[in-house]
C-alpha cells in the first residue's frame, strides 16, 4: 500500500508554516488513514496542508468524501488547506461526483492547478 510522503516548509507569507501530503497514482479508501491523521496534525500545530494531487490517476469516492470532510473541518477551523496542482483525473473525479464547485474552493491557482 502506498502511502502519503509528508514535507514541511515555511511560506513567506508570515512565516505560515505548510505540510504537503502528496497523494499516491492510485487513492483508495485504504490508504486514507495516513492522510487523515496527516492533516489532523496539520491541525494540532496550527499548520496549513497542502495536498499534493498532481500524480493522482485514479482516486476512490471514498478517498474523495475524506478529503471533502477534511477541507470541511480546516474551513471550519480558520485553517488553510488547498490542492497543489491536481492532475486533471483528480478533478475529472470531483466533477463526476458533483463536487468541482468543492474542488475549485480549494485549488492554487498559483501552482497552476
Amino acid at each position: 500500500m502506498a502511502e502519503s510522503a509528508l514535507g514541511q516548509s515555511a511560506d513567506g507569507a508570515g512565516g505560515l508554516v505548510w505540510r504537503t501530503v502528496t497523494l499516491p497514482v492510485v487513492v483508495e479508501a485504504g490508504q486514507m488513514a495516513s492522510v487523515r491523521d496527516a492533516l489532523l496534525v496539520c491541525l494540532q500545530q496550527g499548520e496549513a496542508a497542502r495536498i499534493d494531487a498532481r500524480e493522482v490517476c485514479r482516486i476512490s469516492t471514498a478517498a474523495i468524501q475524506v478529503l471533502v470532510a477534511a477541507a470541511r473541518t480546516f474551513n471550519q477551523s480558520g485553517a488553510k488547506l488547498y490542492y497543489a496542482d491536481p492532475s486533471d483525473e483528480f478533478i475529472e473525479a470531483f466533477s463526476d461526483l458533483g463536487l468541482y464547485a468543492h474542488l475549485a474552493d480549494f485549488i492554487d491557482i498559483s501552482e497552476g492547478g
